[in-house]
């Protein structure tokens, strides 16, 4: 593997298990059902990045961000075995820590659009930038419920009509 693709990789079922000095994706990416488990050197995903655990089998999880800061789109830590953020300073669009393992916000900065937490999360996210709002996940129904908005420092009661269900 060369230091850079610049395009989006699909490592889905591959047999691939390091991704040696590989620095940076130009695209999406996904590790569903690999057996990697560290991104080592990567240091930049321009796209979005899904497959960190498998479903299919709980030992193909990734298990380390390794040197990862910059995720341009989205990336979901649902099932993963990741527990913290470690080096990541910015996520581009959302980050999803909904049924996730994540303790620690690492290094975190920025987030472009939405931080999903699981409902009565008490992880730290003081200090982080987030462009667009804070939700919690509601389980019963499985929505986002109580969804806060940073800038306007208020929470969107929309779709709820019992308050004491929040």
């Amino acid at each position: 593997i060369d230091n850079a693709f610049n395009y989006s990789v699909e490592f889905t079922g591959s047999t691939i298990s390091d991704l040696g000095a590989l620095k940076y994706i130009g695209g999406s990416v996904n590790f569903n059902n690999t057996n990697i488990k560290s991104l080592n050197n990567v240091e930049v995903i321009t796209g979005d990045v899904s497959g960190l655990s498998s479903a299919a089998d709980p030992n193909k999880k990734i298990t380390s961000l390794g040197k990862l800061r910059i995720v341009g789109r989205s990336i979901n830590f649902g099932y993963s075995a990741i527990t913290s953020l470690g080096n990541l300073e910015r996520v581009g669009m959302n980050l999803h820590l909904r049924y996730s393992e994540i303790t620690s916000m690492g290094n975190v900065k920025s987030i472009g659009n939405s931080l999903i937490l699981e409902e009565g999360s008490t992880i730290d996210i003081s200090g982080i930038d987030v462009g667009n709002e804070i939700a919690y996940w509601q389980e019963a129904g499985g929505e986002i419920k109580g969804a806060f908005n940073p800038e306007t420092n208020t929470t969107s009661l929309t779709g709820i009509s019992d308050i004491s269900t929040l």
